[in-house]
């Protein structure tokens, strides 16, 4: 049933004073609840409901229908149509508030809990024609039957003059439960309709009116088939903190984060629909181009054109790390958008590379020359803003369509007219080191990383650097095993403090780190030397040399 007709059903609902059931069944998550207190909040601000007194009750985890009648009297609220001036009527809503508090409260008195069971019962046979809402009916309690439940909907409508939506997901009905509800759901529901929203429908809905970037939002929602109205509002959550946290950057910082985060939010929440956030981690459009594309690439490649989702970069990382835990790292989110910002500034020549690579995908016309000459002049008008990922992939295009001597030339131009630091060059530290495979393309970086001399190394910022971050490279090692002992007691006297408490329990702990004759245990040996030359200085320093072979050892 489309969101216009069921819309138009409760608000016929709603408006009519007659006692009716009406029965919505839908899958989890695609927003029956949402749908009905939206209607329903509509409804009450236009003064647009015939009963004045609205009761809501999940029936999630709850046992027995004297609960559930419990449930139904204390919820029990006037609608914003309900009269504000004293009369009789409200009298009697202030007593059944107090009634409510008094049964709440006696629940938790020894003795006097016995009879509210009792007491309860009297008060819900004094309930009048009110709006009742029944939810989660398949969530039940198993105490609770659901011929019971239907039972007391019926009640409800024929005794006590009420009007009762029922909301479910039938499917999901468990055991003979769902057999009970088929056979006697035609007994007691009036109108009986299912609600399964198409995606402009749940996105039209699920995102609120107002919001910054709405059309892009139920755009995305759209093109990823989205129904399910928590996802829809889990992506308007994070749009929104992506939003404050990216506010002045450029738009396209924003509409990337937002389009990346839609992406996999979705890939979060419905792993069974969408392409799973570890491929999405290393998605690259251009890999794919080269040999034989995986199955996986195969199957999700034609949904992630049609979103417009080339890549996974640097700056999608830190927003996809932010929807796996929940919340956004400000700090290391624009840290990763001063970034992009910076590559932006190279957004009109990358219009070449997007309109050279048009030429690849758009046709199958006979122009392999035409192709990989567009793609040759476009790489190098632009490679100040390719990523080593989209490099690797051009260089293995051209080698596969037999451009080897060219692929080569373009790999050594990558190298030659990038001034980038030497971290750059370090692919080991490179987030998609994995997927940059071109050997030549590869050497190169290996090359240039080379051909920059190494920072001078302070033997006490690397120890305490090691004990921060519990972690230590090969060339940390390498420039440790080279100190003497006495270089050791130059440095173990310079430090003061927790430096100093940290350098020699780092160093001493080489000693479990490597085999006999290994270089870490040749670091922990001349520091334990050092230390023995410190403690024969004099009495004080042959304590303190104590102090700090006991700690070493504890800790």
């Amino acid at each position: 049933m489309s969101i216009e007709l069921l819309e138009k059903e409760i608000r016929r609902f709603l408006a009519s004073f007659d006692a009716e059931v009406l029965c919505i069944s839908g899958k989890w998550g695609v927003g029956k609840t949402f749908a009905w207190n939206k209607y329903l909040q509509e409804a009450d601000s236009e003064g647009a409901i015939g009963l004045k007194r609205y009761s809501y009750v999940s029936l999630f985890g709850r046992n027995s229908l004297d609960d559930v009648r419990s449930a139904v009297f204390e919820n029990t609220v006037p609608l914003a149509g309900a009269p504000t001036k004293p009369n009789l009527a409200s009298v009697i809503k202030s007593a059944e508030a107090g009634g409510r508090k008094l049964t709440a409260y006696a629940r938790l008195t020894p003795k006097v809990k016995d009879y509210v069971a009792l007491s309860e019962r009297v008060l819900f046979a004094t309930m009048g024609s009110q709006l009742i809402c029944i939810d989660d009916l398949e969530r039940s309690g198993k105490g609770l039957a659901v011929h019971d439940v239907l039972g007391l909907v019926s009640e409800l409508k024929e005794q006590k003059a009420c009007k009762v939506i029922v909301l479910l997901n039938a499917e999901k009905i468990p055991g003979d439960g769902k057999e009970a509800f088929e056979a006697q759901l035609e007994k007691v529901a009036d109108i009986s309709l299912t609600f399964n929203p198409s995606p402009s429908e749940a996105a039209e809905i699920g995102v609120s009116p107002g919001i910054a970037l709405r059309d892009r939002l139920v755009r995305h929602c759209v093109t990823l088939s989205i129904v399910n109205i928590r996802v829809i509002k889990k992506i308007e959550r994070h749009a929104k903190r992506l939003g404050e946290i990216l506010l002045g950057y450029d738009g396209r910082i924003l509409e990337q984060a937002v389009s990346s985060m839609a992406l996999y939010t979705f890939s979060k929440f419905q792993p069974d629909s969408a392409p799973p956030l570890e491929f999405l981690r290393k998605f690259n459009r251009f890999t794919g181009l080269v040999g034989q594309p995986s199955e996986e690439y195969a199957k999700w490649r034609d949904l992630l054109i049609e979103y417009e989702y080339s890549s996974t970069d640097e700056f999608d990382l830190k927003v996809m790390a932010g929807v796996e835990r929940g919340f956004f790292d400000e700090a290391q989110l624009k840290a990763a958008a001063d970034d992009l910002a910076a590559s932006l500034q190279f957004g009109d020549q990358g219009n070449s590379v997007h309109e050279a690579w048009a030429k690849y995908h758009d046709s199958f016309d006979d122009n392999a020359d035409a192709v990989l000459d567009g793609l040759d002049a476009a790489f190098r008008a632009n490679a100040n803003a390719i990523t080593p990922l989209n490099a690797s992939g051009t260089v293995r295009l051209f080698k596969e369509l037999g451009r080897e001597e060219q692929a080569k030339a373009l790999a050594r131009y990558y190298v030659d007219i990038r001034n980038e630091p030497v971290e750059f060059w370090d692919l080991s530290e490179y987030a998609f080191k994995g997927d940059v495979t071109d050997p030549d393309l590869i050497a190169a970086f290996v090359e240039k990383h080379a051909s920059f001399a190494p920072p001078a190394l302070d033997a006490g910022d690397v120890l305490i650097r090691i004990s921060c971050q519990s972690g230590w490279n090969t060339r940390d090692v390498e420039f440790l095993a080279n100190l003497s002992a006495q270089d050791f007691v130059t440095l173990f006297k310079k430090l003061k403090g927790e430096d100093l408490r940290r350098a020699v329990r780092e160093a001493l702990r080489f000693a479990n780190r490597g085999g006999q004759g290994s270089p870490e245990v040749m670091i922990a040996t001349r520091a334990k030397e050092a230390l023995e030359l410190i403690a024969a200085e004099s009495p004080i320093n042959a304590r303190r040399v104590a102090q700090r072979l006991a700690e070493a050892k504890g800790g």
